[in-house]
Formats: C-alpha cells, structure tokens, sequence
C-alpha cells in the first residue's frame, strides 16, 4: 500500500486518516494541521519524508506570477527543497488547468453569474489568473492582500490596481517570516470594524479552503463563496453563518472511499502515487488523467438560495406628441396638446435621456430564474427623431446603454424607432458597453404567431404550420425592412403565394431571389403599391416606418382579410379601419411574459403584455442570452424561429389579439366573419 501524507499551514482540527483504491492501487491518506506554525509544518517533514510515497504541502505561498515572473517566499522554497526522499506535490499543477475549466464551466451555464457583480478575493496573489479571466465579467474587484500579507487596513480595488501592488511590495515579502503572513489575530476580528467595509459589501467571495479557516464567516452572511473545496466541518460553520451559496469546484476520482474532504493537493498527490517511484507529474500527465478518468468540470452549489435575478434595461420613447403628455411630469400640461403640441415636441427633443421606470416579476417556467429591467426614455418623437442627424441619436442611445451598464443591466433591447434611426443598432452596438438588441426577431415572430391565431379564429384559412403549404396569398407590407423581410421569408414556407411591398425595386428583386433561393415554389410578385394587389390576399402584414402617410387604402382590401399591423405609430388608423367591419385589424407584437410581472410606469401597452422587442430582450436574459441578438435591418429568417423557441420555452405567450380599442372578442371576430361572408357574395378578386 502506498502513502500520501499532506501537510497543511491551517488548523488541525480538519486532521483525517484515510485508505482508499484507485486504479486497482491501495492508497492511504494522512492529513496534518499545523495551527498556523511553521515550525511543527518542518517536524511534520522530517518526520515523514521517505517514509511516505508522496508528501503534499498545502496553505503557504508557493508563488505569485507577475508578469512572466515568478517569485516563492525563500521559507516556501526552503520547505519544499527540505523535502529529499519522498516526492513532492502542492496541488498547483492541477489546480491550474482545472480550476479555471471549472469556472468557465459555471460562467457557460449562467453566464450572468459574476457580470456586474462586486467580487472579493481573500488574496489577489494567489488567485491573479482567475481574477484575470473574471475581470472579463466585471471591474468590480476588492482585493485584501495588503491586510493579509501585514495587517494593514487597506484593500485594493482594482485589477491594476493589485498587479501595481504586487511589483511593488513582493521583492519586499521575503523578509517577511513566513508565520507572519495571514495572521489568525488580525482575521478573528470583524472585517468592517477594522475599515475594510468595501471588501464586505461584494456579492461574491473567492478564496482558498486554506485562507478561509483563518476568518470569522460574519462577513459571509447573504453571499454566495467560492473555493477550491470546503470540508464538511467548515461548511456547517457556513451555513450556520448564513452564506447564501457555497460554490466548490474539487474534482471527484473514480475510487473507491470517501472524498468529501480531499484538497486540490490531496486529490494531485492521489494521481502522483499512480505514477512509476520518483517520475513527478508534469502538465501533460494531469492532461492525461482527466482523458483517462474522463474528468468533467464539477461544480457543487451548496445552499438552497434561487438564482439572482438577472437585470436587462430597455429604451423607449413617445410615438407621437400626444403620448408626452404620459410622462409623469407632463401630465398637467396636458391640455396644451392641441394649442402648443408642435412646441412642446420640439423642445422635448432637447431634454436628455433618463430613467423612467421598472419591470419586476418576470420568472422562467422552465428554470425559475428571474429577470427586472430597468426602463430609459428618449424624449424624442419619431418626427423629431428622423429630423435628427444619425450620429446624434447614436451618442444619445449610446449613453442611455452606459447608464443602464452602471446600473448593472447585462443586456439592452431598442424600442420603436430607436431601432430605426441610423444603421439599425449597429454602430450603438459597437458603442455600448452591454450587448444590445433591437428585439425585431421576436416582433416579427409575433407578428407571424397573431396572425396565425386570427387568421385560425376568422375561419377563411386552415391553421398554417411552419412546412406546410396554405392554398392563400399572402402580402407584406414593408417587405423591404427588418421585420417585414424576415416575415417574408417565414410565411414563403406556409403561403403558396406572396405579395411584396416597398418602395425600392431593387430591394424587392434582392429578397425575392433570397426567398426563391430558400422556398423555390413559392409565387413572389413584387409591387410598389398595394392596393390592386389587396383585392385577392387573405393575409396582410403591414411593417413600415411611414408615420406620417397613409400605406394602404382599406377599400381595396378583401373582405375576410387579416391585417396584422406591427408598425408603431400603426400603419391602419382606427377610422380606417371602422370602414371595413368585414375585415381584422389587429394589433401585433404584444407579449405576455412569464410569472408575476409588474410595471411601475406606463409603457403604452396594457398591464399583462408587452411589447415584442422588450419581450425579446427579456427573454435573452432569461436564457443567459447576453449577445447583440438582433442588429441591422436585414433579420435572419432563423433567429425568428429561435427567439419564438426560446419564448416558449420560457413560458411566454402571445398576448390576446387586440385591435385600435382593445380586446377583439370572439363575438366580434364571429361578427366580422359574418360581415365577410355576405361581402364576399358580390366581391370581385379581379385587380382594378
């Protein structure tokens, strides 16, 4: 039977005797506490060196990296240099190939959980390459070497800030004893009553199962910690302390015993009795073994604490100068709308962008996480907003998203025509120092998903699936722009023909050649003007940025046609659309979100739905989505499929269809159904 005895700095009280079998080899482990003493740490050395296989040191400084430096404390070095007949481990070598593993790992899951987040590191030095790789998700980093390496009550706040430190004062450690580091005197004391009180307000807590023993836990009460590994003894003194989550990265070996309280060096010093007498490992062995044992990332969450909500902000704006007089402030001005609406427009249009509001309660039903969002206005109008020249709407909507990243949001959706203006998101992507989105992938599935539910609820047409051809015509309105152009291509795979609308030839003839590239037998015809057109469609899709100008002339449509408009101002005004009792006006691009949801502000949509694009930005976060989903004015057909997967998967729903005054009840669906029956009798499809 071979011998694996660690020798720890930290208490002895975690002392443990073990035997356990891997790979067929009996092993058996002894572990040492040394109470912080240097000198029984050498006993424990000489005692046991040559009559153990492997001897693993744990809990003093083997060495800092700055730079392409390295530099050992000479009473490290002297400690590992005493040990000259069995081999020697420290638990380093494996832990910097797979702690770092490990930790991405938890980032690939919930990628939100260290964005934005302050993190507290016992000792920077120790750990400066996971702080490297984290400083990825944050800035927010406070670092406590300067107290632990000699008492002083100080803290750094920065990652720059820590490797100036280090160039600094490390040469100068050496003449520090080793004993001295960390002391247990100074660490019994509560950290915010010696003014280190910055350190104690960080959400997350990263450090060593070998420092962790040297502090009081009250600091601790309501974070989440993460470290190497954490014995069962330490981690009741956790909970009892009230650590909100213990994140713990070990390793687990396919062995036969108990490995509940095996450090990254025991578990190193295992895999060195696996190897022939006197051959050390080296990186490529640790390579090999995990191939071998086929070694994942394990990640244990200890504590029953549900997610942190993530946060993700939106922007919105008047669609015109009546809706200024929603905003709080303006409301008593109300009644100058008629006489002064113009003015008043235009100087709003000066006012900066600010906070307008929050959304809380929305909670996915398939993984219980929860999101808020805060909410920023943009005083301009869609008027004043197309007067504007692009590059001041872009520093505009560019500090909005710096804002909303100071207030933690890891995600920012555009609304309306903020997503319009320019070159559709790109550039104040580029600026902002969050993912953005301009949430039309979700807006143009809506659109799809309420016209399928009209279109089903009026009876004219078969319900229509996704692959499957609907004898019907189709016309998009808009086909041209972002929404419009994926609605396009979507419906190409339902409808045996469509109708598309723009303005410009060109781009009709682009995304005709697109769609008969992806759905070669569909019709496409390509118009400028709809309305001879209209007489013979069953659906219309209208998506346009035309505020100001009538797209359509409702008498030329078919009686029994669905119109779905997604346009904001809308393309179909309601005294149109009281015209045509024989054809569905509805309102598209509103989402019912899952959970217990709850605005503090008007919005404009009512108070179980929301607009689409903010849907979308919501469920991103939702799913851990935090990328610029949706940019430009060109939509991938493919992400408005996915964001209707992810919206399912969530739990959101397709709110109910509603017209220029609301709900559409069934009674008035079956009312314009009737209508359109008795239109249809003298009806002609024929184009004028």
């Amino acid at each position: 039977m071979k011998r694996l005895v660690n020798i720890s700095f930290t208490s002895s009280a975690s002392n443990f005797e073990a035997d356990v079998k891997l790979e067929g080899e009996s092993i058996h482990v002894s572990h040492f506490g040394c109470d912080f003493d240097i000198d029984v740490m050498r006993s424990l050395i000489a005692e046991f060196d040559g009559k153990a296989d492997v001897i693993g040191l744990q809990g003093i400084q083997h060495g800092t990296r700055i730079g392409s430096r390295r530099m050992i404390h000479p009473e490290s070095q002297a400690l590992l240099d005493s040990v000259r007949h069995s081999i020697v481990v420290t638990g380093d070598l494996l832990r910097s190939a797979y702690l770092p593993w490990a930790v991405r790992e938890l980032i690939r899951k919930d990628p939100a959980f260290f964005r934005k987040k302050r993190i507290g590191f016992y000792s920077g030095a120790l750990e400066m390459g996971l702080a490297q790789m984290l400083s990825e998700q944050t800035e927010r980093m406070v670092f406590l070497d300067p107290y632990l390496h000699v008492g002083a009550k100080t803290e750094i706040r920065s990652l720059p800030g820590l490797e100036s430190y280090l160039r600094r004062v490390t040469p100068f450690a050496r003449f520090i004893p080793l004993g001295r580091h960390i002391r247990p005197r100074h660490t019994r004391k509560s950290l915010l009553g010696i003014g280190l009180g910055d350190f104690e307000k960080c959400d997350i807590f990263v450090t060593r199962m070998t420092l962790l023993e040297r502090f009081r836990f009250d600091h601790l009460k309501g974070k989440t910690l993460l470290v190497d590994y954490v014995t069962p003894g330490v981690l009741k003194g956790l909970h009892e302390a009230g650590v909100q989550r213990v994140v713990s990265f070990a390793p687990r070996l396919p062995m036969e015993g108990d490995q509940e309280r095996f450090s990254f060096g025991i578990i190193e010093g295992l895999l060195q009795c696996l190897k022939p007498e006197r051959e050390p490992l080296r990186e490529d062995d640790i390579l090999e073994f995990v191939d071998r044992f086929g070694l994942k990332p394990q990640i244990a969450i200890d504590g029953a604490a549900k997610p942190q909500a993530r946060r993700f902000a939106f922007v919105i704006h008047p669609l015109s100068y009546r809706q200024l007089f929603r905003i709080p402030f303006l409301k008593p001005f109300k009644g100058m709308a008629e006489n002064f609406g113009s003015e008043i427009e235009t100087a709003m249009g000066k006012i900066p962008p600010g906070f307008y509001g929050k959304i809380t309660g929305v909670r996915s039903e398939a993984t219980g996480q929860e999101v808020e969002g805060d909410f920023f206005i943009v005083y301009q109008t869609p008027r004043v907003m197309m007067k504007e020249a692009p590059e001041k709407m872009y520093d505009v909507l560019t500090k909005v998203c710096v804002k909303a990243s100071e207030r933690g949001a890891d995600i920012i959706g555009l609304g309306a025509y903020t997503k319009i203006v320019g070159d559709g998101g790109i550039t104040v992507a580029k600026r902002s120092p969050i993912p953005l989105t301009t949430g039309n992938s979700l807006s143009a599935s809506a659109t799809l998903w309420a016209a399928r539910d009209a279109c089903a609820k009026l009876g004219f047409l078969p319900s229509f699936k996704l692959g499957s051809k609907v004898r019907g015509k189709a016309m998009i309105i808009g086909a041209t722009g972002s929404i419009g152009g994926a609605c396009a291509k979507v419906l190409a795979y339902v409808f045996e023909e469509l109708v598309l609308v723009g303005r410009r030839a060109d781009k009709l003839l682009e995304i005709r050649s697109e769609i008969q590239e992806l759905v070669p037998r569909c019709k496409v015809t390509l118009v400028t003007s709809p309305n001879a057109a209209a007489r013979s469609c069953d659906l219309i899709v209208t998506s346009t940025s035309s505020y100001d100008k009538k797209v359509l002339d409702i008498m030329a449509v078919k009686p029994g046609c669905v119109i779905c408009d997604v346009s904001r101002p809308l393309d179909v005004s309601e005294e149109d659309a009281v015209k045509r009792p024989d054809v569905l006006v509805v309102e598209s691009g509103e989402i019912e979100l899952p959970g217990d949801v709850k605005l503090d502000c008007d919005i404009g949509t009512p108070d179980d739905a929301v607009y689409a694009c903010l849907a979308e930005t919501a469920l991103l976060a939702l799913d851990g989505r935090f990328e610029s989903f949706t940019l430009s004015k060109n939509i991938n057909h493919r992400k408005v499929i996915e964001i209707y997967d992810i919206a399912k998967k969530h739990g959101a729903k397709l709110a109910a269809i509603r017209g220029h005054n609301g709900l559409i009840t069934d009674q008035e669906i079956a009312l314009c159904r009737e209508h359109a029956l008795k239109a249809l009798e003298t009806w002609k499809a024929t184009e004028d």
